[in-house]
């Protein structure tokens, strides 16, 4: 005869059995986030994957809260999203966190996503995920569109964690992809003039056919 296993809760049961069941929402939740990490380790994982941070603007017009609490919460969520991602083995993870192309908007929301930048990005460099996982954090973009004092920010938190060699979370912050190509180009035109063009392809053994 085939048997089937149950957890079931007998209201006779003693304060004491109660007691190894999980009661809070909160327990459960955790233990069902921890069986899907396990789940999905099992399959392939890749190396490197890249998130962009929108719709944080939509989300605190959703639940009625100011844009930079929006902001603010999906910084939580990135958080939590880089945890995830180190605890499933992914080497990299890159956030496109804040474009040049966001400078336009109203400057009380640039304000107050500069002053979240400053004041996170330390408490992340700080964060047990980041030590724990041995996180290189590396600030990727245009820094002459920054203030002074997060360009100072964004060099001590690089400093903080440049000997973590385990993994690495991009922070793309003050970019566009027509920026770097811009960039790109005058620094090819800047080593054509100065002669050096020839060293570099020789160094990265670039080869035409």
């Amino acid at each position: 005869m085939s048997t089937v296993s149950t957890l079931t809760h007998d209201s006779k049961t003693t304060d004491k059995d109660d007691s190894t069941i999980p009661s809070s929402p909160k327990s459960l939740s955790k233990q069902f986030h921890e069986f899907l990490i396990k789940i999905l380790k099992y399959g392939k994982i890749p190396q490197h994957i890249g998130f962009i941070m929108d719709g944080n603007r939509r989300f605190a017009r959703k639940i009625n809260v100011q844009t930079a609490e929006g902001h603010y919460r999906g910084f939580l969520k990135m958080e939590e999203v880089l945890d995830i991602c180190l605890q499933l083995g992914i080497k990299v993870v890159t956030v496109y966190a804040f474009s040049i192309e966001n400078f336009k908007r109203p400057k009380e929301e640039v304000d107050a996503l500069m002053h979240l930048a400053k004041t996170k990005l330390i408490e992340l460099c700080q964060s047990k995920t980041v030590k724990k996982y041995g996180v290189c954090v590396r600030i990727l973009g245009n820094m002459s569109y920054v203030s002074q004092d997060l360009r100072e920010v964004i060099e001590e938190a690089v400093e903080m964690t440049k000997d973590n060699n385990r993994s690495i979370l991009n922070v793309c912050f003050s970019y566009t992809s027509r920026d770097e190509i811009t960039n790109s180009v005058k620094s090819i035109v800047k080593m054509v003039e100065n002669k050096q063009i020839q060293k570099f392809l020789f160094e990265h053994q670039v080869k035409f056919d």
